[in-house]
């Protein structure tokens, strides 16, 4: 009986497993995407004109284009790491 029972269960983990790797798309996030520092009232529009924005890959890391702070926090790299910044 415990026999019977662990081979369905392993069944049935096996199945829902098959079944979910069927359903799940992959998206890359690599390409495509524009970066701007700054505050953008209306970015979020699709209509915004972005053509002057960077064009960045993902991950990106905007703080690394510095300047660097040499009086600043030595826990941030000394890196400009506060503000807002907008990906597209």
């Amino acid at each position: 009986m415990k026999s019977t029972s662990l081979f369905l269960c392993l069944i049935v983990m096996m199945l829902s497993a098959f079944l979910y790797s069927q359903e799940r798309a992959v998206t890359g996030l690599s390409e495509g995407w524009k970066f701007s520092k700054g505050h953008h009232e209306f970015a979020y529009q699709t209509e915004f004109d972005d053509s002057d924005w960077q064009t960045v890959p993902i991950p990106h890391d905007w703080a690394i284009a510095g300047p660097f702070i040499t009086n600043g926090n030595g826990d941030t790299g000394k890196l400009p790491w506060k503000g807002e910044g907008w990906y597209r």
